[in-house]
């Protein structure tokens, strides 16, 4: 059996991932492009200036001479669309002089800050005029992401609608865990990190036979692989409300009254924690090794959040030289800023409001323009083939599809079987458990310090937990604990508690 990794384009990898923001260059496409072009029976069209979040894509004058040429014929508006890479300075220094040249941005939780600039009066406020203006977008965006951008009850953009809700998978390496009979265990295996031990016990048997010959596709030492920060996938089933390895959050959020906690103080949080532990001590992962990894090769199963697809895309399949399965590994979860992932505005002294609301409900409503902004020119681009796109051109017109406008509409890869994957993604929305905290952002401003502090020691600590690289994790966690309660751990826990209140209590 080989499982030798091949070679592929990267952009094949980025084109996929539709969740994580690559960092690029600035870039302006757009202009003169649309100069000239007219709307059947309408006077000339309105060129609008997009601010969009993400890398800007190669050889682009072609594709966006014909986006242009389409919107102007069906809905007389041009887009000047100027991609920020992973730079939001200057979505920022725009919004706060009031560029009136500027008519859409693209903001989140991640950038330019949707909720600190919609409190600003950056944005226009969409409240009254979507239902009005944009019935059929305001129609097709589930209400669950309406109310996960509102900001003291008003409504300041349009969310995309995407893999909106997280779903944690399993990923397996599909012959080996074959060749092993490993496969019933894996596909066994839960939300609950023991629940994969039993694979991972064969994969390990394997490797000891013969450390130098049976290795993973990946060449992996283990059969779990973890970087000298460990693994922190077990937060998959928290909302956090605090700095990310703070691990401050709430687990009960579908319930009437959420309860803020520090995640250690989860019986079953502390249960995956012990796992880590055992497969350190067994070596069915590196985690007594890795604390001196900066990064890892992928073992023979490891675990991501993504879809249901991604293991013939970015998980598996060309784009990594090898095929793979998946397992539910938890979710889907809608978390309180899920719909803050990429948030679609207008800015408040933007001389073309009405045009910007037209063509937010046109980019997500659209079908074939909205899949020519992904992959560019049906018939030179791409094709369309039993449902699914295939690239003729290498991927040279690769667009930050994450930030952009709905999914829903979008084909899946020739390499996917279901042609739906991508409406089944954003019904992830819809079939996720309900989350009372759904808009929540908390203000930190009152516990920055003792967020500071607290975070000051999470290297000091977490990460060993979180390797398993402890000799008690029990006693671990409690000189842990000690040391926050120091820094202010509670004084944090007792303010998020008391704005977590007063949310639901407003509601």
């Amino acid at each position: 059996m080989r499982r030798t990794k091949k070679m592929v384009s990267a952009l094949w990898a980025g084109t996929m991932l539709a969740t994580t923001l690559a960092g690029g260059s600035f870039g302006t496409f757009g202009g003169d492009l649309s100069a000239g072009v007219k709307a059947a029976g309408e006077d000339e069209t309105v060129n609008l200036v997009w601010y969009i979040a993400g890398t800007a894509p190669n050889k682009p004058a072609d594709v966006v001479k014909a986006l242009n040429e389409k919107s102007a014929e069906d809905i007389g508006i041009t887009v000047d669309f100027q991609f920020q890479g992973s730079d939001d300075a200057p979505t920022v220094s725009a919004l706060t002089a009031g560029d009136s040249d500027v008519d859409i941005v693209t903001s989140a939780n991640w950038f330019a800050d949707y909720r600190g600039s919609a409190m600003n009066n950056y944005f226009v406020d969409l409240t009254d005029i979507l239902p009005e203006q944009a019935p059929e977008l305001w129609e097709k965006i589930p209400g669950i992401l309406w109310d996960g951008v509102k900001v003291n009850d008003r409504i300041f953009g349009v969310p995309t609608w995407k893999d909106t809700a997280e779903t944690q998978f399993w990923i397996g390496e599909e012959d080996l865990l074959a060749e092993l009979g490993a496969t019933d265990d894996f596909n066994k295996a839960n939300v609950r990190l023991d629940s994969m031990t039993p694979a991972l016990e064969k994969i390990n048997a394997w490797m000891k036979e013969a450390p130098e010959s049976n290795r993973s596709a990946e060449e992996a030492t283990n059969a779990y692989m973890m970087d000298k920060r460990g693994d922190w996938s077990i937060k998959i089933e928290w909302d956090i409300l605090s700095a990310q390895d703070l691990e401050i959050g709430v687990k009960n959020f579908g319930d009437e009254h959420p309860t803020v906690q520090w995640m250690y103080d989860d019986p079953e949080y502390v249960e995956d924690l012990k796992t880590l532990k055992k497969w350190a001590d067994e070596g069915l992962s590196n985690g007594i090794a890795a604390a001196q990894v900066d990064s890892h090769p992928r073992g023979v199963i490891s675990r991501g959040v993504g879809w249901d697809g991604a293991q013939y895309t970015v998980w598996g399949g060309e784009a990594v030289g090898y095929d793979t399965i998946l397992a539910d590994a938890g979710g889907p979860f809608l978390k309180s800023t899920a719909a803050l992932g990429s948030v679609n505005c207008i800015p408040l002294n933007s001389k073309k409001v009405d045009a910007a609301v037209k063509y937010l409900q046109y980019v997500n409503t659209n079908a074939d323009y909205r899949n020519m902004l992904a992959y560019g020119v049906k018939g030179v681009n791409y094709e369309e083939v039993d449902g699914r796109f295939k690239s003729l051109t290498g991927y040279d017109w690769v667009t930050p599809n994450y930030t952009m406008a709905s999914f829903d509409m979008l084909l899946a890869p020739e390499a996917v079987p279901d042609a739906d994957m991508y409406k089944k993604i954003c019904d992830g929305v819809n079939t996720a458990p309900d989350n009372t905290l759904m808009g929540f952002a908390p203000d930190l401003s009152a516990v920055q310090n003792e967020i500071a502090a607290c975070s000051s020691i999470v290297s000091e600590y977490a990460y060993e937990l979180h390797r398993g690289d402890v000799k008690d994790v029990d006693a671990a966690i409690a000189e842990y604990r000690e040391a926050l309660d120091g820094l202010g751990l509670q004084e944090i826990i007792d303010e998020l508690q008391r704005q977590v209140d007063e949310f639901v209590a407003s509601k």
